[in-house]
């Protein structure tokens, strides 16, 4: 079975390329890596930006590519190489033409969908706690009279 990252020049006649179970969670486990890695860097930038950013970045395509944000140049410096790497597993795999296409749109989506998801549930967290803290800090019970009716 082919290896990810397997050494440049090393050899194993005992390999097969296929891709099996074990080949796709790793993966599918750098795909997680990286995209918490550019999550955990660069999550209040994503915040801030509208969320189809991720989708450019992932794709790396923009309307004005110049006009990458930080956080979009750091998504496409991460994720580019995973891709390519698994990409690379799949081609020594023998994998073919459309089925090759497929794969690399379900990874990508799945780079998007983690993102999205991850930046989604920041905000709903943020204002979760905000809203808690509004409901805590104007409670009836901590009202002080103040004055004389």
């Amino acid at each position: 079975m082919k290896r990810l990252n397997k050494p440049a020049g090393s050899s194993d006649n005992t390999e097969s390329t296929s891709v099996d179970g074990r080949t796709i969670s790793e993966m599918i486990g750098q795909i997680d890596d990286a995209t918490k890695k550019v999550f955990h860097s660069y999550a209040i930038e994503l915040l801030n930006e509208p969320i189809t950013n991720v989708a450019e970045a992932v794709w790396g395509a923009s309307t004005d590519k110049s006009r990458f944000t930080p956080a979009q140049k750091q998504i496409d410096h991460t994720l580019s190489p995973v891709i390519r790497n698994i990409e690379n597993t799949l081609e020594e795999a023998e994998t073919v033409g459309t089925k090759h296409r497929v794969i690399d749109c379900l990874i990508k989506k799945l780079a998007i969908s983690q993102l999205v998801f991850m930046v989604e549930y920041l905000k709903l967290s943020l204002i979760a706690a905000i809203d808690q803290e509004t409901l805590t800090g104007s409670s009836l019970a901590d009202t002080e009279v103040a004055g004389h009716a």
